[in-house]
């Protein structure tokens, strides 16, 4: 059998692409668990949202499923691999850009993603991810020397001087 039919047999497994199984995370100096035994999955074609307080676990347990943290107690599976004993095979499954990737302070998003998809071995990452634009070199050509404030033209060259 083929490697994507077996990754498509995988993926369909109980209709799941994400698994979470009895989730807990402690941390060492917390006195409470951080995630304390969530369980759900996200079938193809869903939209998966967490909500809830400051503290309340929500990026904790987006970081387990990312293989960032590991979690104290539970199971997780993206597209029928064990994150446990196939971290590299999950990973390649899942796309996860934190609300900080203090890691990656300078990069674009464009390298973030192509650094990310070299490092998991995403075979068809470059012909995924978009080339940026070059940036212009000249003013935008609707723009007119005139004695004003800065204004922008709305076609993406930026702001212009007059």
């Amino acid at each position: 059998m083929g490697e994507l039919t077996e990754s498509v047999q995988r993926a369909t497994y109980g209709g799941a692409i994400v698994e979470v199984e009895h989730l807990v995370k402690r941390y060492r100096k917390g006195k409470a668990n951080a995630v304390d035994g969530i369980s759900f999955s996200v079938r193809r074609g869903e939209f998966f949202a967490f909500l809830g307080p400051n503290g309340a676990g929500k990026t904790t347990t987006l970081r387990a499923i990312a293989g960032i943290i590991a979690p104290t107690r539970g199971r997780i599976s993206i597209a029928g691999h064990e994150l446990a004993t196939q971290p590299v095979e999950a990973k390649r499954r899942l796309a996860f850009i934190p609300d900080e990737p203090q890691l990656f302070e300078y990069l674009t998003v464009e390298e973030h993603l192509r650094f990310v998809g070299r490092m998991y071995g995403v075979a068809d990452a470059p012909a995924r991810i978009p080339p940026r634009p070059a940036p212009r070199t000249q003013p935008c050509p609707r723009w007119r020397p005139r004695r004003a404030a800065p204004r922008r033209c709305g076609c993406g060259a930026g702001d212009l001087d007059a």
